[in-house]
C-alpha cells in the first residue's frame, strides 16, 4: 500500500523539491548519469526494475515499466531520488563493497541503520531463502555466496548493494548484512544510505511472486 505523506515527510520532500526545481536540469544529467530529455523536460530514472519519468522543473513521477510502482506513492522513495539528483554523483566503482559504517560519517548512523534496516532485514526474510530467491528473480539479481542466502542488486544504475542473511539456530537469533558498492559515497551521504536500506527492503517485500 502506498505511503501516506505526513509532516515528517512534508517539510523535506519540499525543501528537496524546491532545490530541484532551481538546478539546472543538463548538470543534474551529467553528474548522476540520469537521461534527461530536454525537449520534454523529463528525467529518466530507473529504481531497482521500476523505470520512471520525472519532470522538471516541477517535481512529479510517473511510472513506465517495470515489476510494480514503487515510487511514485512512496514520500520516502521520492525524497530519496531527489536528494540524489540534487546532490548525488555517479563515480564507477571499482568493484569493492564496503559495510555502512565504513563509509563517511557511517558510524555516526550505524546504530541507527542497524535497527532500521539490517535487523528488519534478518527477521523478516531468515528462514524464507527460497522466497526471497523468487524475489529476487523478479527484481534481476544475482546470487551473492555469503550467509545462509545472499543476494546481489542493482539500485540504481552503477549503484550495486549486496545483502546475506543467516537463519535463527539453537544458540543465535537470526542476522543480516547489507553491503554497498564504493561509489555509493559520492552518491549519497550516510542518512542517505539508511534510506536506500528501507526502500530497497520495502520493494522486496512488495514483489509478488505468484
Amino acid at each position: 500500500m502506498p505511503e501516506v505523506i505526513n509532516n515528517k515527510d512534508e517539510l523535506p520532500f519540499r525543501h528537496y523539491a524546491g532545490l530541484f526545481r532551481e538546478a539546472d536540469p543538463l548538470e543534474i544529467s551529467v553528474r548522476t548519469g540520469v537521461p534527461y530529455d530536454e525537449a520534454r523536460g523529463v528525467f529518466t530514472l530507473t529504481l531497482m526494475t521500476g523505470v520512471y519519468e520525472i519532470t522538471h522543473p516541477e517535481y512529479s513521477v510517473r511510472f513506465l515499466s517495470g515489476e510494480a510502482d514503487r515510487l511514485s506513492g512512496y514520500p520516502s522513495g521520492q525524497i530519496l531520488t531527489l536528494r540524489y539528483l540534487t546532490h548525488g554523483q555517479l563515480i564507477r566503482s571499482s568493484g569493492t563493497f564496503l559495510a555502512y559504517q565504513e563509509n563517511p560519517w557511517g558510524e555516526v548512523y550505524l546504530r541507527n541503520f542497524t535497527n532500521r534496516c539490517i535487523n528488519r532485514l534478518a527477521f523478516t526474510f531468515a528462514g524464507k531463502g527460497d522466497l526471497v530467491a523468487r524475489k529476487m528473480a523478479v527484481l534481476h539479481g544475482t546470487p551473492y555466496n555469503k550467509g545462509d542466502f545472499g543476494w546481489e542488486f542493482e539500485f540504481m544504475p552503477g549503484l550495486s548493494v549486496r545483502f546475506a542473511v543467516w537463519n535463527a539456530d539453537d544458540e543465535f537469533p537470526p542476522s543480516a548484512q547489507i553491503l554497498f558498492s564504493d561509489n555509493f559515497r559520492y552518491a549519497f551521504d550516510a542518512e542517505d544510505m539508511a534510506f536506500v536500506g528501507d526502500v530497497f527492503i520495502k520493494i522486496l517485500s512488495g514483489v509478488q511472486t505468484e
